[in-house]
């Protein structure tokens, strides 16, 4: 049972060390603006987009992580269904897996 719950704060440690990292080198060339950028919708909203979809990608691969932790520990099937679940938040009754996930 201690194995489980070091390995678990393990997983929870390297999403956020990834989480952290990703952000960072995501958002270092927006910081680093040498010009300020123009308080005009189309400008802002593109940027937000690009931040938006690079925040998909980073949660996508955590997931990616999540999945690979159930498959070598757990050894489940449906090892994305239950990754997405759990990662994204929606194991509150608004999604539910096959026979063997839930």
């Amino acid at each position: 049972m201690l194995t489980k719950i070091l390995i678990a704060c393990c997983l929870v440690a390297t999403t956020v060390m990834f989480h952290a990292a990703a952000l960072m080198i995501m958002l270092n060339p927006v910081l680093r603006l040498t010009w300020p950028l123009e308080p005009r919708f189309l400008p802002v909203t593109w940027l937000l987009v690009r931040i938006t979809w690079w925040l998909i990608v980073i949660h996508l691969v955590e997931i990616a992580l999540w999945a690979l932790f159930f498959w070598c520990v757990a050894k489940k099937d449906g090892k994305w269904l239950i990754a997405a679940m759990h990662f994204s938040t929606l194991t509150g009754g608004s999604a539910t897996g096959t026979k063997d996930t839930q």
